[in-house]
């Protein structure tokens, strides 16, 4: 990477060259997560690609941080050896802060927005009670119409749930503190779920299969999130 040296020497401080390495070290990374493309679980190891690095970036350029930080320092001070005090690198500043925290909100909702909204827009809107009509009124089984109404909801649940599930466990967040976090949000996403799962699991909407549709109580969804960004089964 080329660095101008006029402008490393008049730089004035050490922050100005670790802020150029830093923003091409970001181009990087977004040209090698653009190799994963883009539709299915292609998404989400992009996602998951950049979370990772951009925590670790986090971790490593602030004022705590470790080898990155240790490195950029040396290179750094190889060449300005004549400084009488040695210039502190740190980049918990105004700008790579909010930079930095805007990349790693923008890639939780992109993961978000591409596999948990779409199941969370399933319970944004109730169902009338007033469609719901009873085949008769002894055995409380709903019509056919009225069946379907929630079998299309609890269907397409299970669907996109199983789907994520399946091959998110094996996506890894390496970070513990914001594995948690991720699997916080998707649970905040489908938070509809567990009010609609109470309010209409007691209707019979199936005559044979009704356990089938109610096979994940809220309980169990949950559990199954936190199965997830762990990478291994």
């Amino acid at each position: 990477m080329a660095w101008d040296e006029g402008t490393q020497e008049h730089a004035g401080e050490v922050a100005d060259y670790v802020r150029h390495l830093v923003i091409h070290l970001m181009d990087n990374l977004q040209r090698k997560a653009s190799a994963y493309g883009g539709g299915g679980d292609k998404v989400a190891k992009k996602n998951i690609f950049l979370l990772n690095n951009f925590v670790y970036m986090e971790h490593c350029l602030g004022p705590d941080g470790g080898s990155l930080r240790e490195e950029v320092e040396e290179e750094w001070e190889e060449e300005e050896e004549e400084e009488e005090e040695e210039e502190e690198v740190s980049l918990d500043q105004n700008w790579f802060g909010a930079m930095l925290k805007q990349q790693i909100f923008q890639t939780k909702e992109n993961y978000l927005n591409t596999y948990w909204k779409p199941m969370g827009e399933l319970f944004r809107r109730e169902i009338d009670l007033n469609l719901l009509k009873y085949q008769n009124e002894k055995t409380k089984l709903l019509t056919l119409e009225s069946g379907r109404l929630l079998k299309a909801r609890f269907g397409k649940f299970n669907e996109l749930l199983e789907g994520v599930h399946k091959t998110h466990r094996f996506v890894l967040v390496f970070d513990e503190r914001s594995r948690k976090e991720l699997r916080g949000r998707c649970k905040e996403v489908i938070g509809g779920y567990m009010a609609f799962f109470k309010k209409y699991s007691v209707f019979q909407f199936s005559k044979k299969n009704q356990e089938e549709y109610l096979r994940y109580p809220p309980i169990i969804a949950d559990a199954m999130i936190d199965e997830l960004f762990v990478g291994r089964d």
